[in-house]
């Protein structure tokens, strides 16, 4: 969702953390692909979806935390490599344990923390420096 919301509106998301996130095929590379399939839910269709969304290129930094311990997510459909501003970040965790893992907490507080440095960029028409923009996290 973050991604999608990044898509559409990037003047509002300034920057995206996503944790253990498939990035292509959706379910299909996840441990309920079976299930979806056995329920006729076409999981190409909602593959070639993605890869259609994926064309539309992200603006917006990523942060993709994932972990090959996943168990739910292949590890492997987390990367994108698509995406002209994206950080892969490997972590030793469970798919549960991204919400648990000091380990991932300790990324995303210092991707925060980053994002929340001052900006030195001045304007031509000012002289004072300009500080990070507001934005949504």
């Amino acid at each position: 969702m973050a991604r999608e919301a990044a898509r559409e509106r990037p003047d509002l998301i300034h920057r995206v953390i996503t944790l253990g996130t498939p990035v292509v095929g959706g379910p299909k590379y996840t441990v309920v692909a079976r299930r979806f399939h056995r329920r006729g839910i076409d999981i190409a269709a909602i593959e070639a979806e993605i890869e259609l969304r994926n064309q539309i290129s992200l603006r917006t930094p990523v942060t993709a935390i994932y972990s090959r311990a996943d168990a739910v997510v292949a590890w492997e459909a987390c990367i994108d490599h698509n995406g002209t501003d994206v950080e892969h970040v490997e972590v030793r965790t469970t798919h549960i344990g991204f919400g648990f893992s000091a380990e991932v907490y300790k990324i995303i507080a210092q991707r925060l923390a980053d994002d929340d440095k001052p900006s030195c960029q001045s304007p031509a028409d000012e002289t004072a420096p300009q500080f990070g923009r507001q934005h949504w996290r």
